[in-house]
């Protein structure tokens, strides 16, 4: 009974399938933020450290800031941070090796023989250093708006964009947003960079080439950008492309084919891109202990294994809640999960109607191996960051 059912949800998904590019959100650029496909507007920071050592006293005091600051613009849905930190063990050998090249070209001009020394000390350091990177990405959508002015602006952008000559995804369209969103987009992420400021956290606000750069090496691998290449936007000269019809080539080129360079194979237990095997864990249930994030930071560190830990919080956490909580009601008298879920809810809502945001909080990690490795070593790798995680205020996390 069930074989032919799965037949059938097989064969449907396998017509809804849709290549890799349909999946890339970014479609343009526009300044210095991102045009995304549904009309959205993604602007990224680097955080580069803290200015000073923080303690419970000054995460207290940040928590307080964020909320006060940033409480009106999260009620509602419209607004997302994206919070992404990946640490790579192996990452420092290039900039050591930089480093090192550096003063040996130094020593050889004034005659020094000090070849030996630098190579002991850049081997040393090797061990001791490890690549961090912490980006910070401020989503602003549509849903930002009001419904009516939304409802306007979204009648005008269809009139403007039936003179657009290419189809979707066949070039970059910088048009594609309603007038009213960049100056909010604009407004949120001068709100966050006054915020990390005042938290005493030192960020750089990307530009849209800077931008996509990263991404591209974060989706393909750190060898898969070149110190000399940058995107081709609407305002870069570029040669003009041999397309069908001609007058295609005159605009931009699209930018899946620029940051998608190398495909993903799906193996048994992960996914190779170019020189690594990623395995992925997702967190189903958050932790039901308050424990502080640097522990879990350092339990992986300890641990040598290289990872990259994503959070997403999205304002108005309790859209579409309402269903899951007649639900829970209904089947609370049977279920003890049920009431923990009634409960719950309710106390969401209580906070919501004091004019408290409530946030849709999502969390994941992703670790890798050499692509030479075998699937052992992969989920043995996966095993001990499960392991770690889980243990990191009673969590659950899956593959």
């Amino acid at each position: 009974m069930y074989r032919p059912l799965n037949d059938v949800i097989r064969y449907w998904w396998t017509l809804r399938r849709k290549p890799l590019e349909s999946f890339m959100e970014p479609v343009a650029l526009a300044g210095d933020a991102l045009v995304c496909s549904d009309g959205e507007l993604v602007s990224i920071l680097r955080i580069e450290g803290a200015r000073a050592i923080t303690g419970d006293g000054e995460l207290g005091d940040f928590v307080a800031l964020a909320r006060q600051r940033l409480n009106g613009l999260f009620l509602e849905k419209g607004h997302v941070v994206h919070v992404m930190l990946e640490r790579a063990p192996d990452a420092a050998h290039e900039a050591i090796e930089g480093a090192a090249a550096r003063q040996r070209r130094q020593c050889e001009r004034l005659g020094l023989e000090l070849g030996d020394v630098i190579s002991e000390r850049a081997g040393r350091l090797g061990g001791l250093l490890s690549g961090e990177v912490c980006l910070l990405a401020c989503w602003t959508r549509p849903a930002a708006l009001a419904p009516a002015v939304l409802k306007r602006e979204k009648r005008e952008l269809k009139r403007r964009l039936k003179e657009w000559l290419p189809r979707p995804r066949e070039s970059q369209c910088p048009l594609a947003v309603v007038d009213s969103l960049p100056p909010r987009h604009e407004a949120f992420v001068s709100t966050v960079r006054s915020l990390l400021k005042d938290a005493g956290l030192v960020a750089e606000l990307l530009d849209a080439h800077a931008s996509l750069r990263w991404m591209r090496q974060l989706l393909n691998g750190p060898d898969a950008v070149g110190p000399d290449w940058m995107p081709v936007g609407p305002e870069d000269e570029v040669w003009g492309r041999f397309t069908e019809p001609p007058e295609l080539g005159a605009f931009p080129p699209p930018l899946a084919p620029q940051l998608l360079v190398r495909e993903p194979v799906v193996e048994k237990g992960g996914l190779r891109i170019g020189n690594r095997r990623y395995g992925a864990l997702d967190m189903v249930l958050g932790p039901r202990q308050e424990r502080p994030f640097h522990e879990l930071m350092t339990r992986l560190a300890e641990a040598g294994a290289p990872f990259r830990f994503w959070m997403s919080m999205e304002g108005g956490g309790l859209a579409g809640a309402g269903l899951a909580l007649v639900g829970s009601s209904v089947l609370a008298a049977t279920s003890a999960d049920s009431r923990h879920v009634r409960d719950a809810l309710a106390g969401l809502r209580e906070l919501r109607a004091d004019e408290q945001a409530v946030l849709r909080l999502r969390m994941g990690l992703l670790t890798w191996v050499d692509a030479g490795a075998d699937e052992t070593e992969l989920m043995r790798m996966v095993g001990r960051v499960q392991q770690i995680c889980e243990g990191w205020g009673d969590c659950e996390c899956a593959p």
